[in-house]
């Protein structure tokens, strides 16, 4: 399984063993899981990739985003923790509409910070902004 997630994402991408923890655990020490892997795609063709391995093999997949949150959502024991920290691109602003086009990794700080500069807001502010990423808010 694991080699055939590196196939996907990259050898660099698949983090097993101790390579993982800051993922399986919450920052609070709270909730640690056991996954059998972290994968970190680079793009939705990858995602679509490891979901499809996944469903073959019928292993479960959890997502996990800036792993800010208190409740123990990212635990799993045996699946993929698959991180969507890479998917992080501000794609476009288009002010006239008041729409941003993101990746679902983009860190809201950083989102924030893109609207500013067109005169806009982004109207979500909670303590995680720095770390927490859009697709952990929109769960």
């Amino acid at each position: 399984m694991l080699t055939r997630l590196a196939e996907i994402t990259g050898t660099a991408n698949v983090l097993h063993g101790d390579d993982m923890q800051g993922y399986a655990t919450d920052w609070m020490g709270k909730y640690t899981g056991h996954p059998l892997a972290v994968v970190r795609p680079a793009n939705t063709g990858q995602v679509s990739e490891v979901m499809r391995l996944a469903s073959e093999t019928r292993t479960p997949v959890v997502p996990i985003s800036g792993n800010t949150g208190l409740v123990g959502g990212t635990h799993t024991e045996g699946g993929i923790l698959l991180s969507l920290e890479r998917l992080n691109t501000i794609r476009e602003i288009r002010p006239e509409a008041r729409i941003a086009i993101v990746e679902a990794g983009v860190i809201i700080a950083s989102l924030h910070d893109a609207v500013e500069e067109h005169g806009l807001i982004f109207p979500l502010l909670f303590g995680a902004s720095n770390g927490g990423r859009v697709s952990g808010w929109l769960a």
